[in-house]
């Protein structure tokens, strides 16, 4: 086991498992363009969203936090 497992208390297995779905919740590499407007779900308002991967500015704020 790794050390970072070890200290865990997990498997090699379950380390990979849940950096592996870490990883995934991470916006994809782009050279963001924030324009254009799209209404949340909700009706409560709106944001802009990159013209080429469609992330939204709320969301990429958002992850871009401490």
């Amino acid at each position: 086991m790794s050390e970072f497992s070890d200290r865990l208390g997990w498997t090699d297995e379950e380390l990979d498992e849940a950096i592996s779905k870490a990883a995934s919740k991470l916006p994809p590499p782009c050279d963001h363009i924030f324009s254009g407007w799209r209404e949340f779900e909700d009706g409560r308002g709106g944001e802009q969203f990159c013209q080429k991967c469609g992330i939204g500015a709320m969301r990429w704020s958002m992850w871009r936090l401490p």
